[in-house]
């Protein structure tokens, strides 16, 4: 059996910070989208996978994004409140890399042409925040790192 590694109190606190970005991130998409949409069950039947479009132009976010945003609330207070959370701290942010990194390439293919250019320049800008947060994220981490019985005696 390996020796258990815990998250220093810094780390987990940049940890909570960052999901609470992250998942702002995901909120203003789906606001926006709830702001475009005639009524929310049109953005919700999108997400489903029907085609449809708003009236104000196209969605911009994805189920995808409702379901990060409730996995970063929950990994974000997990951090506040445990030592251990470096690992859920860890796994959000590579998910988060690997989701959205091929957005970075998507939003930039001739097939995404009749994207509007704010739209479209917005969805970049965000997923490369998304990314860089993500990968600075799982750095911490893994700096942040430390053997669990080196912890004080009492602190958690």
């Amino acid at each position: 059996m390996g020796q258990g590694r815990i998250l220093n109190g810094g780390g987990r606190l940049f940890g909570a910070l960052v999901c609470a970005v992250l998942g702002l991130i995901s909120l203003a998409w789906i606001i926006h989208d709830l702001d475009k949409a005639d009524e929310a069950n049109h953005l919700w039947w999108t997400w489903a996978g029907l085609p449809f479009r708003a009236t104000g132009g196209i969605f911009g976010s994805s189920l995808l994004d409702l379901v990060l945003l409730l996995v970063y609330a929950v990994v974000g207070i997990t951090a506040l409140r445990s030592p251990a959370a470096g690992g859920a701290l860890g796994t959000v942010a590579v998910v988060t890399v690997a989701v959205r990194l091929p957005s970075l390439w998507n939003l930039n293919s001739d097939w995404l042409q009749g994207i509007p250019g704010d739209l479209k320049t917005r969805a970049n800008l965000s997923a490369w925040a998304q990314v860089v947060l993500g990968g600075l994220l799982l750095a911490v981490v893994a700096a942040a790192r430390r053997p669990a019985d080196l912890a004080p005696p009492g602190h958690l």
